[in-house]
């Protein structure tokens, strides 16, 4: 198992585009202050955009563009990922919603062996219960 106590910091700026649409860049940092066992142990630092749109009352979508360094403490190691995620959802009443997400990453490694690209395509019923 492992185990890992960071600090996180996260700052997210929001620019909404009228009543449907909305723009939303930020960062997250990651520091890792003790880990066990402490090889993987890193630390990350990340940027992000992202926009989501209501097409309809009942769909909407969504698109992520993240940026992200992590470096690890007890190695000679530096990875930079980018990811890019496409979802959408669409709710067939108040209390009941599917949704659809793909995603690419990939990852560069001053390791070779770590280095990857990756795809994934998943889905995932929702049920949301509001009182």
């Amino acid at each position: 198992f492992f185990s890992n106590h960071a600090i996180d910091l996260g700052a997210e700026l929001p620019f909404q585009i009228g009543r449907a649409q909305q723009i939303s860049v930020g960062t997250d940092l990651s520091f890792s202050v003790h880990a066990d066992p402490a090889p993987p142990e890193r630390h990350d630092f990340s940027a992000y955009i992202g926009y989501s749109v209501n097409l309809t009352r009942s769909l909407s979508a969504n698109a992520v563009a993240r940026l992200a360094v992590r470096d690890y403490v007890d190695s000679n190691r530096t990875d930079v990922s980018g990811i890019f995620a496409l979802g959408a959802t669409y709710r067939f009443t108040k209390w009941l919603s599917a949704n659809a997400i793909t995603s690419f990453a990939v990852n560069d490694s001053n390791q070779d062996a770590f280095d990857y690209q990756v795809g994934n395509i998943g889905g995932a019923l929702s049920l949301t219960f509001r009182f």
